[in-house]
């Protein structure tokens, strides 16, 4: 049994001493914090709505003509402008 656990430990001798030898990543090339998006955030709420298929078709080319590329703004936005013309009416 000694034979043994000197052969797993100069494994993990030999295993350590690999990781030692790796240089060290370019810090300059890693981003400190990734961008948290809305999934995460906690003023935002995920909302799922049904819409017809073919209206879904033909919004999503007007959206890649328009170059809308955050279709949760763009309905923020579209629900905002909505909300302040019902206070105004």
């Amino acid at each position: 049994m000694k034979d043994k656990k000197n052969v797993f430990a100069a494994i993990s001798d030999a295993a350590r001493s690999v990781q030692d030898d790796e240089p060290e990543p370019d810090q300059s090339k890693i981003s400190s914090k990734k961008k948290a998006g809305k999934r995460s955030h906690p003023d935002y709420r995920q909302t799922t709505i049904y819409i017809n298929k073919q209206i879904e078709k033909k919004m999503k080319a007007a959206f890649l003509e328009d170059g809308v590329e955050d279709f949760s703004q763009w309905v923020e936005e579209r629900i905002e402008e909505w909300l302040k013309g019902r206070k105004q009416g």
